[in-house]
């Protein structure tokens, strides 16, 4: 797993949950897409509610390192959600070392939910 979250920031909105992450990348790629383990999110700054509770239904990828694109594919599980990149061509990045442009650089990504009852 090459995939490291930090919780950002949480905001409620439209019986909406929105966890903000920066997502950082090292090591190797997978095809297919690279583990995000949701419940291995750090929160440093000890943010209320700062634990998922319910696998995401919907995401927003800003800011992807190098010209790059990323795609959250939700688990099954919290533990086995898939962040998913492509290159400027629109082409899955390759199996393998992370590109110098997204290694040890941040992806902001921003993780949403229903509220419960919504």
């Amino acid at each position: 797993m090459a995939l490291a979250a930090v919780l950002k920031n949480i905001d409620y909105s439209r019986r909406r949950k929105r966890f903000k992450l920066a997502v950082t990348m090292s090591g190797n790629y997978a095809t297919g897409g690279d583990t995000l383990d949701l419940t291995a999110v750090t929160n440093p700054n000890f943010l209320p509610a700062g634990k998922f509770a319910i696998v995401p239904d919907d995401y927003d990828a800003q800011n992807a390192p190098g010209g790059y694109t990323a795609e959250f594919l939700p688990g099954t599980t919290l533990a086995n959600g898939k962040v998913k990149f492509y290159s400027a061509a629109g082409t899955e990045v390759a199996a393998g070392a992370y590109p110098a442009a997204l290694s040890g650089d941040t992806l902001n990504l921003t993780l949403s939910s229903k509220l419960y009852g919504s």
